[in-house]
């Protein structure tokens, strides 16, 4: 409430705030005559003005993040879960119709039919024996403790069957000699392998947060410093 409503409202007391000022004047009303307000530039006691500004600190600081760069591993669950979807998908799509992508003889063609005879016919390539079109197709869930959901496994068997296995002449290519397929880079860095805390090529599946301390003893914290009155919080948060 302003001192003009407190006095025309006639409120028994009325106060002044003032940023500067240690403590809050009350200064009663009465009836006619109005207090003057506490001089705010008259001395003050020096410990009550020091015990003040060591209660009240205001701080500036940033928190800076950097955000996961890829997804987290899957739980044992989740990728019992995903293959399930998987396997689910397969039976509902069209049968896949192997005359629509490869012309008759050709290696590509040749390829294909030499995978598919020892996926015995399955045209999926990283689900095991599961066969969608077969008579116990309703059999897709993983049992506990199959590697056959695990990612490492799943991106083996990919990378394998993704060789090719004849070569232009329509000959069988010796596994010595086929053209490996480039494996996805490992998830753990050499930053992780070594350590380091200070670099931001690791943990790449977690948020890192820059987090600070003045001293050995002192605590881990976010970079901050006080705010000065002559300042604003964008320029307190610069040269941290």
């Amino acid at each position: 409430m302003c001192p003009q409503c407190a006095r025309s409202t006639q409120s028994p007391i009325y106060r002044f705030y003032s940023s500067g000022a240690a403590g809050a004047a009350i200064q009663p009303l009465t009836t006619g005559t109005t207090a003057p307000p506490t001089d705010l530039s008259a001395p003050k006691n020096t410990s009550t003005t020091q015990h003040a500004k060591s209660l009240y600190r205001i701080k500036s600081g940033i928190i800076l993040t950097r955000a996961p760069l890829l997804t987290r591993d899957p739980t044992p669950f989740e990728a019992a879960y995903f293959l399930y979807q998987k396997r689910l998908d397969e039976r509902l799509v069209a049968p896949f119709r192997k005359a629509f992508y490869f012309r008759l003889d050709t290696p590509a063609e040749l390829d294909w039919r030499l995978k598919s005879r020892e996926r015995h016919g399955i045209a999926a390539r990283d689900v095991g024996r599961y066969n969608p079109r077969g008579r116990v197709a309703w059999n897709d869930e993983v049992l506990v403790g199959s590697p056959v959901s695990d990612p490492a496994v799943v991106v083996e068997r990919l990378a394998k069957d993704a060789e090719m296995r004849i070569s232009e002449d329509g000959e069988e290519v010796p596994e010595e000699d086929r053209v490996k397929v480039e494996r996805p880079r490992p998830r753990r860095t050499e930053a992780d392998e070594a350590g380091d805390e200070k670099r931001l090529d690791r943990e790449l599946d977690r948020t890192l947060y820059l987090v600070v301390k003045r001293g050995e003893k002192d605590p881990w914290e976010f970079p901050s410093a006080d705010v000065l009155t002559h300042e604003n919080l964008h320029e307190v948060s610069v040269p941290c």
